[in-house]
């Protein structure tokens, strides 16, 4: 199989150079339709070959710019002293002590903390627009979930 690709890729190499001369020979009507209007008015390819040269010009100042902050910032850490940092305390946790921290907050419990929070943000700012919603709902009806129901200060 291998012997049978490599024929075919001298075969397809060998095709190449006629497929170029083809195109160069036989333009596409489009082609030909482009440089008659050319040669007719020599200002659209000076203005063409103007809007290639200028954005040469700004790439290659993005890529500059690009560049020069990749090296402000490689300087910038070069000029941390890192050895000037000192370790002050280190907490050690018991792995049998559980401590005084909170459960471990799963991706919907934070999503329905920040909608709360956003909604109690608007409420102080807005009371009028929540008057209504708290008027008979009782104990019973509130959902299951108490994420919903922790106080943002």
């Amino acid at each position: 199989m291998v012997v049978c690709c490599r024929m075919l890729w001298v075969k397809f190499v060998s095709f190449t150079p006629c497929f170029l001369l083809l195109q160069i020979l036989l333009p596409e009507t489009k082609m030909l339709e482009n440089l008659k209007l050319e040669n007719k008015k020599p200002a659209t390819l000076l203005n063409k070959a103007m809007y290639k040269v200028e954005w040469l010009k700004y790439q290659e100042r993005v890529k500059k710019k690009e560049e020069d902050d990749r090296e402000k910032e490689r300087v910038s850490f070069a000029q941390i002293d890192w050895h000037d940092f000192v370790v002050v305390e280190t907490i050690d946790f018991p792995a049998d002590e559980a401590g005084d921290l909170p459960p471990p907050v799963t991706p919907d419990e934070l999503g329905a903390r920040l909608i709360a929070q956003e909604r109690y943000e608007r409420m102080k700012e807005h009371p009028e627009e929540f008057a209504g919603e708290g008027e008979g709902e009782e104990e019973g009806d509130k959902d299951e979930n108490d994420t919903m129901d922790v106080e943002m200060e």
